[in-house]
């Protein structure tokens, strides 16, 4: 039986850290106002730990993912996997030239481009794409807001990262 509609309970796994951060801060306001000596520092401390966290947490939750589609994403000790129904693969990030994200048939996808490995292609819409992002947020210079614009727009491939050899060799559009 459910006490919690569904609506409200995709919002609130969704937003779960900024709700969490928020908590951090109210604590920490709470600890800074009604402490004396040195825990009002404390109390401090918590709030600028509860606003990082607040942070994050908007930018995790404005990140679309879809639901439903196929497959499943794996991210382990700097590695993605993916598997679905037409195939899959592993790439390292450490391994990693380039990210893009495209449309194909009406659904967005991931392409990963590593040195000494095929192309691996991830729908956004597979079981625990969220994850990508953790992944990706890793890489130095990566792009994640050209990610959230491409997939609110309608544009048919976007760079998202290029690594610094990539660069050298290669120019992408």
């Amino acid at each position: 039986m459910n006490f919690i509609r569904p609506e409200v309970a995709a919002f609130l796994v969704k937003w779960r850290e900024v709700l969490m951060g928020l908590g951090l801060v109210l604590f920490g306001l709470y600890v800074a106002v009604t402490s004396f000596g040195l825990t009002p520092w404390a109390g401090g401390l918590l709030m600028i730990v509860g606003a990082a966290v607040i942070v994050q947490g908007v930018q995790r939750a404005r990140f679309p993912f879809g639901r439903g589609g196929a497959g499943v994403v794996e991210v382990t000790e700097r590695q993605i996997a993916y598997f679905g129904p037409d195939g899959g693969g592993v790439v390292s990030i450490n391994e990693l030239i380039r990210v893009m994200i495209h449309k194909h048939r009406g659904v967005l996808h991931w392409q990963f481009d590593a040195r000494g490995a095929p192309s691996l292609t991830v729908p956004n819409s597979a079981a625990k794409a969220e994850t990508l992002y953790d992944a990706l947020a890793s890489l130095d210079g990566v792009d994640l807001d050209a990610a959230r614009r491409a997939m609110a727009e309608d544009v048919p491939m976007v760079l998202i990262w290029q690594s610094k050899d990539a660069r050298a060799h290669t120019a992408v559009q």
